[in-house]
């Protein structure tokens, strides 16, 4: 299930999904880590105090989502399509999330483009009894385009 506002529908539109990366495939190849009934990105995991953080960040959703955040521009092969390869990942991630896990996951991809180029951030936590990182009803009144994809 995937939730969307109208500034990405438009780039969902018109988008050819690009092919993903080392940079991008070498997050998905170091795994996640299990822990204390969160998943996280091996690669960004520092092993730190799951309780203590979670509640500095409203929950342990929260930390998932502050700590599973990157920007994909950091780490495209390509910076002329950053959001092809941000949807690429996306697909990739889906299926190594459903080989680790039976859990529900949640992702957020949100799109940007300032002075400062383009801005790409990717987020997942895992869904526990549909608690959002997001209220997806109001995602419209979001400056950026976002994605709120549901891992079934």
């Amino acid at each position: 299930m995937r939730f969307f506002n109208s500034k990405m529908a438009k780039m969902l539109s018109s988008f050819s999904e690009g092919n993903l990366g080392s940079g991008l495939s070498d997050i998905l190849n170091d795994g996640f880590v299990f822990d204390e009934g969160c998943i996280f990105f091996s690669k960004f995991w520092d092993g730190g105090d799951v309780v203590g953080g979670s509640e500095l960040c409203g929950g342990v959703s929260g930390l998932e989502a502050v700590i599973n955040k990157f920007h994909v521009e950091d780490f495209v092969d390509d910076p002329s399509d950053v959001f092809g390869q941000a949807m690429a990942f996306l697909e990739s991630f889906c299926k190594e999330w459903k080989s680790c896990t039976s859990e529900k996951g949640a992702v957020f991809i949100s799109y940007d483009e300032s002075e400062l180029g383009e801005v790409c951030v990717f987020r997942f936590h895992v869904l526990r009894d549909q608690d959002l990182w997001m209220d997806v009803n109001n995602i419209d009144k979001l400056e950026e385009a976002m994605l709120v994809n549901i891992i079934e």
